[in-house]
Formats: C-alpha cells, structure tokens, sequence
C-alpha cells in the first residue's frame, strides 16, 4: 500500500464524522441516478429489413404465390445478411419480407436483394416490375416465461411486460397489414389507370375507322352500315360518344372552327360538321371540325 492511501485512511479513520457524510453523499447520489437508468423486463433490438413489392393484375392468390412469391423466395433467401424471409399473397399482389441479420449492412444487402430479384427470368408476362426497400422497425430482444411460487407484484410486472409485448405485436402486425393494403390499392389503381389509358389509346386509334365508316355510307355503300353499327355500339358501351353538332352553340372545348360566317346576331351556332368529334370517359377525345354562323 502506497504512502498515500495510507495517509488517505488514516485521514478518514480519524474524522468519522466527515467519512460518515462522504457515504452518505454517495448514497443519496447513486440513489438518485437510479431513477434516470432506463430498466425494460423486454428490451428492444432494432432490425432492419427488406420488402419486396410486387404486382400481378388479374391473378389470384395461387398465382402470385407459384409464379411470383417463390421465385423471389428462392433467389433472395441465400443473399448475404439476411436472417430469415416470410411472404404473403393476394389477389394481383404479393409481398415478401426479408430480415436482416444484427449489424447486416443494410445498403449492401438492398442492393444484394434488388439485383437477386432483377435476374428472376421466370417471371409470368403481366408482372410488373417489383418494387424493393428496406424498412426500420424494433423487435423484443427476448421473452420470459415465469413458473412456481410468485408474489402478485412480480406476476403483475410480468403481465405488464406481456402486455406491452402483446401491444407492440399487434401494432406492427397492423402497420404492416395498412402498408401491404395501401400498397394493393395503389396497385389497383395504378392498373386502372394505365387500362383505361391503354382502352382510350385504342379507341382514338379506331376513329379513322369510324370515319371511312361515315364516308362509305354517305356514297351510298349500305355494305358497311353493320360494321359501323356494331363497332358504334361496342365502343358507346364502354365510354365513347359522339360531340353534339348541327344547331349547338360552339364550343371551342368541343368543337374546331374551320370557318366563321358572319350574321346578323351575335351567337355563334355549328351550322355544318366536316369530321365528326367524340368525347370519351367525359373528356375530349377529338374535337368536332365545324362551320360556324353568327346568328
């Protein structure tokens, strides 16, 4: 023992009064950090994971899960730092979730998964392109079970811990079942939209057909009257209508003037069409060519 934890001792041992406070001050200060440590009975760990998206308009749940899900399954499942992978199905859609290892880069391993995933060649025709990010979330480190003789207040705490697990359980299960819904929605809507584009791309294009249509029966060729009958009907059917013409007032919106003629009113009347025009879905799909007279 060095000189000076002897005289160090000897101090203390001589002013007991002094030593006495010391501890005490020690104490009260321990006491008091105590209540700013942070005790969990389940700590949490973070986990980062990947999600891969994907869509499949029109298929079933069988479908996505054999032609879909597995592939993805099978190519991710060995990338490096991930620990364990599930997935889900549905109509036109499927999920898969992959969690990374502790400590996993977690740049890495997305761009490890995203060209896994981008080599699958067994993809059905339809799919479309899959969608791949990770997600932060927080997980128990570990559970307890608890046996024997115990006093309420521990089986209180321990049900306290169970029901905070339970809780943190159902609230993740929830914001993944909301994020696997918007993301299906989305993807229907998505679907909709780039069908109803596809559907009205196909009825402009069929409007020259309509217009050799109009020009035949006007020379008389009754040949081609159930031809334009029937293509009529089936495009009326799904949204297409004819611009009103003859006797309306102009509507720059609907109609093309290709020639003005003056009057003695001031309204402007389409007193002859030249093309016919036709809105589809409530939007202009061609404007109408018309005369205009001022009457």
């Amino acid at each position: 023992m060095s000189e000076k934890s002897s005289s160090w001792i000897s101090w203390m041992a001589g002013n007991s009064v002094a030593a006495n406070l010391l501890m005490v001050l020690l104490l009260a200060g321990g006491f008091l950090a105590s209540g700013n440590i942070e005790q969990r009975i389940f700590p949490k760990i973070d986990i980062d994971e990947v999600h891969v998206s994907v869509t499949y308009p029109g298929a079933t749940p069988e479908e996505v899960e054999q032609g879909v899900i597995r592939a993805i399954e099978e190519a991710t499942r060995s990338v490096e730092g991930v620990a364990k992978l599930d997935s889900w199905s549905s109509e036109s859609s499927g999920f898969v979730r992959l969690e990374l290892e502790m400590g996993a880069d977690r740049d890495k391993a997305l761009a490890n998964v995203r060209s896994a995933v981008s080599q699958i060649t067994s993809f059905p025709v339809g799919i479309e392109p899959p969608s791949v990010r990770t997600v932060h979330v927080q997980n128990d480190i570990a559970t307890a079970t608890l046996h024997g003789p115990l006093s309420v207040e521990v089986l209180l705490e321990s049900l306290e811990g169970v029901t905070a697990e339970r809780d943190d359980f159902r609230d993740s299960l929830q914001r993944l079942q909301a994020e696997f819904e918007n993301f299906r929605r989305r993807s229907s809507s998505e679907t909709e939209q780039r069908i109803s584009a596809g559907v009205s791309r196909l009825a402009e294009m069929l409007l020259p057909v309509l217009d050799a249509c109009d020009a035949a029966a006007a020379q008389g060729l009754d040949e081609v009257s159930p031809i334009q009958s029937a293509l009529e009907t089936v495009l009326t059917n799904n949204g297409l209508f004819r611009i009103e013409t003859l006797g309306a007032p102009f509507d720059p919106t609907h109609h093309e003037a290709m020639s003005f003629e003056t009057g003695e009113g001031n309204e402007q009347v389409v007193v002859e069409e030249l093309r016919p025009g036709y809105l589809w879905g409530g939007a202009v799909l061609r404007p109408a060519m018309v005369k205009v007279r001022e009457q």
